[in-house]
């Protein structure tokens, strides 16, 4: 064995490397077997575990102390010796000592801990079936079946929501007949447990129910695969959410699409929209049926598509102000699928997303061909009487209300004069008479046919006048060429009729001489009136 001392006089001497080192080295042990028992310290009683802590430390001084004396009667060789002495005695108290006093506490202590370990994991299991038993039941409704479709158990808010008992549930089958009205499809291609098992992950539908009261809930049913510890098959689990309100909700907001749907389709207003490249992208049948097009037929076709050149330049105005967020109302024209023009209003509104960018625009579209044309027609009647070259004049029984160019002209009034003398009395007779009246006026060598019409509960008159100097002139000319002719006519007349009498009546005296004259006289007067009838008919 190496050499540990080496004696150089009586009780001097010294340590050789090899004994240094290797006290240091049983130091080093002793201290990785504190860190050792420090990590099963558990395993111990609390006291034996720091009386054999204080017993190694102890020895560690004692070795440490061994390591620097010089002599066998060193101060330091005797300090090792003393806590060496400590050392032992403490570890004389914690095997000896300990295992006289209390052999059994020493020899079953594995068992004690274990039983304290056996407690507390049964207090925190008990702990833990508590949580998860509160959770159970404080989760949506749930009821567990099993394989053989035996319902195992139900939660708190499954028998408050459903309105039963445990009792009533747990331990029938989920086909029960007393279970019929939760409205499950059991026994059914649709059954929860069959879709389970065909390998479904998770299978769900809409259940309505009939509670006792009469009442309907209906309930989103989802089944999920209950498997045991070794992940075996044994049932399903199901979760019932309560959609009775949300399903009232969808239901009334399905009745009032249908309504909206009927309104749009139903519309004989136009609804039309388009998206931001004025595409379109709804329209209902009454706009189709305004234009001659079917509703496929326009479609994602450019609302450009259905006006003329001018009208374009008009709607891409329109259209920057749709994207400037402005709504209006205006009159526009459009171009039938015939090549008519369609004229409408339009009421617009701008349609923008969420993030306030432009996605088109919708328009509320009424056809108003029909009452344009006619306004148009009532705005030439209303330019007829101002336009019109004869008098034409609204009176009151004192006052002009209305006159046009000619009347004002012709009578020298205006509107708000008072009513020419010559029409006074004519005037006050209509609206006495409440009748219509007729007259002849001659004014500035015209001659005038003017035709009162007093307007019934209105309190004015209207008077329509018509220039007849013409026809006056021309019947008195008529007059004169029916006198002339008259005249023409009576003498060849008078030479037939007397020559047709003289031959009745004197044919003895006929003599082959007067009767030539006669007949010659009769054919003269008979191309003579012959002559007078051509005259005629190329005059008329």
């Amino acid at each position: 064995f190496p050499t540990c001392y080496v004696e150089v006089g009586p009780g001097i001497g010294y340590q050789t490397p090899f004994k240094i080192i290797s006290e240091y080295i049983i130091n080093l042990i002793l201290l990785a077997s504190i860190i050792v028992l420090y990590k099963f310290r558990s395993e111990f009683n609390s006291k034996i575990f720091h009386l054999i802590i204080l017993s190694i430390s102890a020895t560690i001084i004692s070795e440490m102390a061994f390591t620097f004396y010089v002599g066998v009667f060193d101060f330091l060789n005797f300090i090792g010796h003393i806590f060496k002495i400590i050392a032992f005695f403490l570890i004389y108290k914690a095997i000896i000592v300990t295992g006289l006093e209390n052999p059994f506490g020493l020899l079953l202590r594995k068992l004690k801990l274990s039983d304290d370990s056996l407690r507390r994991k049964a207090d925190d299991l008990e702990q833990v079936y508590s949580e998860f038993n509160q959770m159970f039941n404080a989760s949506l409704p749930m009821r567990m079946i099993s394989r053989d479709c035996e319902i195992i158990r139900v939660n708190n808010t499954y028998t408050n929501l459903f309105r039963v008992s445990e009792e009533e549930v747990i331990g029938k089958k989920c086909y029960d007949t007393d279970l019929r009205h939760f409205g499950h499809q059991c026994d059914t291609d649709l059954c929860s447990m069959k879709q389970i098992e065909k390998g479904k992950d998770y299978y769900e539908y809409e259940l309505t129910t009939s509670l006792n009261d009469k009442t309907k809930i209906v309930t989103l049913l989802r089944s999920v695969p209950y498997r045991n510890t070794k992940g075996e098959f044994v049932g399903i689990i199901q979760n019932f959410t309560d959609i009775t309100e949300r399903s009232k909700f969808q239901a009334t907001i399905k009745e009032s699409e249908e309504k909206y749907r009927t309104l749009v389709e139903d519309s004989l207003e136009g609804i039309w929209v388009i998206d931001e490249k004025a595409n379109t992208t709804f329209l209902n049948q009454s706009m189709a049926n305004m234009f001659g097009y079917e509703i496929d037929e326009m479609m994602g076709k450019n609302l450009y598509n259905f006006m003329d050149e001018d009208g374009k330049k008009i709607a891409e105005i329109n259209f920057e102000r749709r994207k400037q967020g402005i709504k209006e109302d205006h009159e526009f024209e459009f171009i039938h699928k015939s090549g008519k023009k369609v004229f409408t209003t339009l009421r617009t509104s701008p349609i923008f997303d969420e993030n306030g960018n432009f996605n088109g625009a919708l328009a509320f579209v009424t056809d108003i061909s029909e009452q344009k044309i006619a306004r148009e027609k009532v705005d030439d009647m209303a330019r007829f009487p101002l336009e019109n070259p004869n008098p034409i004049l609204r009176l009151s029984n004192k006052y002009v209300l209305l006159a046009n160019n000619s009347s004002q002209n012709l009578f020298e009034i205006g509107e708000g004069s008072k009513i020419p003398e010559a029409l006074t009395t004519p005037v006050k007779e209509a609206f006495s008479k409440n009748q219509n009246i007729e007259m002849e006026l001659k004014i500035k060598d015209r001659i005038y046919n003017l035709f009162l019409v007093p307007i019934k509960g209105k309190g004015y008159a209207n008077i329509y006048g018509m220039d007849i100097t013409a026809r006056k002139e021309a019947e008195e000319k008529l007059g004169r060429f029916v006198s002339t002719v008259s005249h023409e006519l009576r003498t060849p007349v008078s030479v037939l009729t007397m020559s047709m009498e003289f031959l009745e009546n004197h044919t003895d005296k006929i003599t082959p001489e007067v009767n030539k004259k006669l007949r010659e006289v009769i054919s003269r007067n008979i191309y003579l009136l012959k002559d007078l009838i051509e005259d005629i008919l190329t005059l008329s």
